[in-house]
Parts: structure tokens; C-alpha cells; sequence
């Protein structure tokens, strides 16, 4: 009998030892999966903060290019800007003013014939 209670002890020390292996493996695989939830849930926060940041660079090229249209506008409407634009219109159209007084003329002439041609965008404004 007594070896039937040594075995019976040993097979219970046996199954123990099993089970507690056992226990081992499942809170090993559980922190597994935790850490691959913590690593999942960490990389979605980054494609979230990643996303927010494309977002703040969308809105700051639309507010900057709605600043440039802004600016456009209003230089465009601008009597100083006009007159640039024209003058640099003029300066390309027209040559330089002769100083050989036989040639003045000849510059008059083009530069009338140039206005009479092209169509009046100069408009005066008091």
C-alpha cells in the first residue's frame, strides 16, 4: 500500500506540475496578446495623430492660399498696381524716345498708331 500511495502521490505532484506548466503557458500567451493589443492600439494612435496633422496641413494651405487670393484681389483693385501693370504694358510696346529731333516723328507717329490700334483699358478716375 504504500506504493500505491507513493505512485498516487507522485502522479498527483505530476499533474500539478502539469497544470501549473499549464497556467504558465496561458498567462504567457494572454500577455502576449496583450502586448500585440497595446502595440495595435499604439500604432492606431499614431495613424490618428498622423491623419489630425495631415488635416491641420490641409487647412493651413487653404487659409494661406485664400490669404494669396485675398492679396491678388486687392492689389489688382489697387491705382498704384494698375499703373505698374500698364507702364510695364507701355515699356515693353513702346521703344525708348529718340533724342535726334528727325527721328521724334517717327516715334510719335508709332506710338499713336499703338494706342489708336490697341483697345482703351486706361480708364481715368478722380
Amino acid at each position: 500500500m504504500i506504493d500505491y500511495e507513493k505512485i498516487c502521490v507522485k502522479l498527483e505532484k505530476q499533474r500539478l506540475l502539469f497544470e501549473e506548466r499549464k497556467w504558465a503557458q496561458e498567462l504567457e500567451l494572454r500577455k502576449g496578446e496583450m502586448l500585440t493589443q497595446q502595440e495595435q492600439l499604439k500604432l492606431e494612435t499614431e495613424r490618428m495623430q498622423a491623419q489630425q496633422e495631415q488635416i491641420k496641413l490641409e487647412t493651413e494651405k487653404v487659409r494661406l492660399e485664400q490669404e494669396r487670393l485675398c492679396l491678388q484681389v486687392e492689389n489688382a483693385e489697387n491705382p498704384a498696381a494698375q499703373m505698374k501693370k500698364f507702364g510695364d504694358a507701355l515699356r515693353g510696346a513702346i521703344g525708348r524716345m529718340p533724342t535726334e529731333p528727325t527721328d521724334l516723328p517717327a516715334f510719335f507717329d508709332n506710338t499713336e498708331r499703338l494706342f489708336d490700334n490697341s483697345p482703351t483699358i486706361i480708364v481715368v478716375s478722380q
